[in-house]
């Protein structure tokens, strides 16, 4: 099945929009955040009567390096790769656990747990994550404050769909 539509976002209000208006008129919304995705689930349905939009947040890359406070804001389209360099390029000392793949994105590698090579010692990238901006199934915009402990939970590896989200908040480590 093809999507109804592809929405390339470049900022919440399209993410928004494109929820409000999926809910309206009964298009499931399938989202990627780069196009890594070996199960196909980002582009594609498994009903193929099931009329689908695929959100496309790979221009949702801003990095924010806060050294001081050893965080970062990423976008969820932002890949591995390019947290890295932005790391390299603020700080010899910080860095991020998250996987050795450059161009995953870093929104579907959270959604999923994170694993990477320090984990063992910090633990999966999903449990850095300090704050999120998610478009919930009302077109909100939540933070972790405005979200709930339990949609904090789900949007770190939890499974299934439970919002939209733009951007983490995680915690960089030494």
């Amino acid at each position: 099945a093809r999507p109804v539509v592809i929405v390339a976002a470049t900022e919440p209000a399209h993410v928004q929009t494109t929820v409000l208006c999926g809910r309206r008129h009964s298009v499931r919304i399938r989202t990627r955040s780069g196009g890594h995705d070996y199960e196909g689930l980002s582009y594609a349905s498994l009903d193929p009567g099931q009329r689908f939009a695929v959100l496309d947040l790979a221009e949702l890359r801003a990095i924010h390096i806060d050294t001081a406070r050893a965080e970062a804001w990423v976008g969820s389209g932002a890949s591995l790769g390019e947290l890295y360099y932005a790391l390299g390029s603020a700080s010899r000392t910080l860095a991020f656990p998250a996987g050795s793949c450059p161009t995953v994105c870093f929104g579907g590698h959270l959604s999923g747990g994170g694993f990477g090579s320090l984990a063992r010692k910090y633990g999966l990238s999903a449990d850095n994550v300090l704050d999120a901006v998610v478009v919930d199934a009302q077109g909100r915009l939540l933070n972790r404050s405005t979200m709930g402990e339990d949609l904090f939970w789900a949007i770190r590896g939890g499974g299934g769909s439970f919002g939209v989200v733009l951007s983490w908040k995680v915690r960089l480590v030494r």
